[in-house]
């Protein structure tokens, strides 16, 4: 229903008890390889880098948090990890790939684009990657043309189970919204994202979403788009796409 999809922010968010708070200069790496499943490391306000994060595999999450609002910063590379979460954090960027799996971005606020490929590599699908409750606000594409680009090997490609739903993706046009890429296929645009003023200007062209390439079985289901210039951009990859109780409110191609 309508209401429903105006429920932005639908994601509810939350704040683990702390079993270990570190500071900025802590080696967060080594931290959530030691961490035991299902623990949660709460960080103090500051800036905590580029974090590598490689050949990390849990029985249950472990999730990074800040202490206090989203007030820790950190850019997460997430390569051949299995059950990290990261939730009301800055995210600077992030990078998951070489797959990883079972991973959670939740109630962030993005200040770098994220990239999502698994191109080069050879998984087991679906990898059960969510992201959740962000904020991405006029950002620079993550490698492809999209703040949120998600790739894979060209091709029809088996579903790779990545969600995409409930966060503002909104304002500027230095890339689109969301971008598949290559073989990209079984990636759910939804529920509750809402896109909202993405307005081309200069010579990027902006849309709110874009597939490009040859995947198939996306999904773009209940979400709302307001006053942007170009709401989707299927001309690729729009194999089996599936497109329903979306709301496209104002200025702008519906599709192209």
């Amino acid at each position: 229903s309508f209401c429903s999809i105006l429920l932005l922010g639908a994601s509810q968010v939350s704040f683990a008890a702390c079993d270990q708070t570190l500071s900025p200069g802590a080696n967060l790496a080594s931290a959530i390889s030691s961490a035991a499943a299902g623990s949660t490391i709460c960080l103090n306000n500051g800036n905590y880098g580029s974090v590598n994060l490689s050949g990390i595999n849990k029985s249950n999450y472990v999730t990074v948090q800040s202490v206090s609002g989203r007030g820790a910063t950190i850019s997460p590379q997430i390569g051949n990890s299995k059950f990290l979460q990261f939730n009301n954090l800055t995210v600077s960027g992030s990078t998951i790939n070489s797959c990883s799996s079972s991973i959670k971005l939740t109630n962030s606020t993005f200040t770098g684009g994220l990239l999502i490929t698994m191109r080069g590599s050879t998984c087991t699908y679906p990898l059960n990657i969510t992201v959740d409750g962000n904020i991405f606000s006029n950002l620079q594409g993550a490698l492809y043309e999209g703040r949120i680009s998600v790739a894979d090997d060209d091709g029809h490609q088996p579903s790779m189970g990545v969600i995409i739903s409930n966060n503002e993706i909104r304002d500027g046009c230095q890339s689109d919204g969301i971008f598949l890429a290559g073989g990209a296929s079984g990636v759910q645009i939804g529920p509750g994202n809402v896109f909202s003023n993405i307005v081309q200007s200069g010579s990027i062209h902006c849309d709110n979403i874009q597939f490009y390439g040859s995947g198939w079985n996306n999904s773009i289901v209940k979400n709302l788009f307001k006053t942007g210039s170009s709401f989707l951009m299927l001309v690729d990859s729009a194999d089996n796409a599936i497109i329903s109780d979306n709301i496209f409110d104002g200025t702008g191609d519906a599709a192209g």
